[in-house]
């Protein structure tokens, strides 16, 4: 889905050096309806276990941190990977009962749709095409191309029950933790973001943590931690709930303007607009003491590992934050090495702030028509509307381009300079029209959209904004 995009400027794919923006959008042809989320299609940074990854610009994983089931074992020659996640719990227990038990794992999204897994458990299912992954302490999840959800692994407590009829979900996410004593109840949970804003959980609720509120709507971003969950609304206001015997869910009261979110066992964390990040929660390891001087963050990720040993439990964890450099920050525990970030290599990949550019579509425009002029033959029609790209940044782009992540049953976008697929990009136009020739803060692009449709039915596309920022 994508655009009818004039440019006095085009540049090659090799010249787009740095950030992106990813905008979900779900369009229901026979409804002619059209959902937008800004959220991060790919996850760049994980963390679990107490282990912690990071995907390079390369398409190569790096894994530092604990590694008592391989989980920091990257296969040898792992390549072309798009998105990354990591889950795992810790617990110790009096000597003669049941010992200690890890469950460490990592999780990569390979760029055409597999998956490779290692760690505490290696199976992973084939065929699936997915688009986005999610790991929990023993259970693992992907997002489909069709919206549909999988679900495997350890299913103790229901996390792997995806409930029937489930679809039309944009975001998937999964964590896990240990109970009881002196026998240990692995537990885990699941949450999945539909495209209309809503939010379905499943599996353990021993902490409520899978009781959705039920005016939850608006829904842009989710996160699962230990024994609670989060939600980000389009208004950049969080909500929270289930387990908060460690103020994990007391969300600050004035926390506003946030764009991403992350859960670990015991505390929460929050990115805002402008770069910084907010955390509150269990700090018994320091995983809430945000450096003072930390800024131009672009994501963020928090690991939570339930330590529990002879019968009494403490909670301990890390967080990680990518900056828009490419470098990551890592604070909190660090008993197995996970705050030791590597150096050297390729850098991490980096992706812009998912608000920095915002993609509004005008539902008064959504149109279909029987109309296949410039479409190839076989196409049946085409749906058109019109959107506004605004950018509401604190940083002026210099240029920006589009590119289709997805475009699922084989549409075609039409723009002026021909038709695009999948993994193409092309320029938006006419910045040099700008009295500076920047997009500045306030500035809006409008542009419009045609796809050439092979059939008239629903459809699902990711569109990513790329912009190069001034040096």
């Amino acid at each position: 889905m994508i655009a009818k995009f004039t440019s006095k400027n085009k540049r090659k794919d090799s010249h787009i050096r740095s950030k992106w923006i990813i905008i979900i959008v779900v369009a229901s042809i026979a409804l002619s309806i059209l959902h937008v989320n800004g959220l991060v299609h790919a996850a760049i940074i994980a963390a679990g276990g107490g282990c912690s990854l990071g995907l390079k610009s390369d398409g190569t994983v790096a894994a530092w941190g604990d590694n008592s089931y391989g989980q920091c074992d990257v296969p040898p020659g792992l390549s072309d990977v798009v998105s990354i996640a990591a889950g795992g719990f810790l617990v110790v227990g009096k000597p003669g009962y049941w010992g200690e038990e890890n469950t460490g794992q990592s999780l990569a999204l390979k760029s055409d749709g597999t998956l490779v897994a290692w760690g505490y458990s290696s199976i992973v299912p084939t065929g699936l095409d997915a688009v986005k992954i999610a790991t929990g302490g023993s259970h693992s999840l992907a997002l489909k191309s069709d919206g549909m959800v999988v679900a495997w692994g350890d299913n103790g407590s229901g996390q792997c029950d995806v409930p029937p009829g489930l679809s039309d979900v944009v975001a998937i996410a999964a964590n896990g933790s240990a109970r009881g004593y002196p026998f240990p109840v692995i537990n885990g949970q699941s949450l999945a973001l539909q495209s209309n804003g809503t939010v379905v959980a499943w599996g353990d609720n021993g902490s409520g943590q899978c009781d959705v509120p039920p005016d939850l709507i608006d829904v842009v971003a989710i996160a699962a931690g230990g024994g609670h969950s989060l939600a980000l609304k389009s208004d950049g206001t969080v909500v929270a709930w289930g387990d908060n015997v460690w103020g994990q869910c007391a969300v600050p009261p004035d926390l506003s303007d946030v764009v991403a979110i992350a859960a670990g066992g015991r505390h929460s964390l929050a990115l805002k607009s402008d770069g910084t990040v907010v955390a509150w929660g269990n700090n018994g390891s320091g995983q809430c003491d945000v450096p003072p001087d930390l800024s131009d963050v672009v994501a963020i990720v928090a690991d939570g590992v339930a330590y529990i040993y002879w019968g009494m439990g403490t909670h301990i964890g890390h967080s990680l934050a990518l900056k828009s450099d490419g470098t990551v920050v890592a604070w909190g525990d660090n008993g197995w090495g996970q705050c030791n970030v590597p150096d050297g290599g390729p850098p991490f990949m980096v992706p812009l702030l998912n608000n920095f550019v915002t993609f509004e579509p005008d539902p008064s425009t959504y149109a279909f028509t029987p109309d296949t002029k410039d479409c190839p033959t076989e196409f049946s029609g085409k749906f058109s509307f019109d959107a506004t790209l605004a950018n509401n940044g604190a940083k002026k782009l210099s240029n920006m381009y589009v590119q289709i992540d997805e475009l699922t049953n084989d549409n075609l976008c039409l723009t002026d300079i021909g038709l695009f697929e999948e993994s193409q990009v092309f320029d938006v136009p006419n910045l040099d029209d700008y009295a500076d020739g920047y997009f500045d803060t306030g500035e809006n692009v409008d542009v419009p959209f045609t796809i050439c449709l092979k059939i008239k039915k629903p459809f699902r596309f990711f569109v990513n904004v790329v912009g190069v920022t001034p040096d």
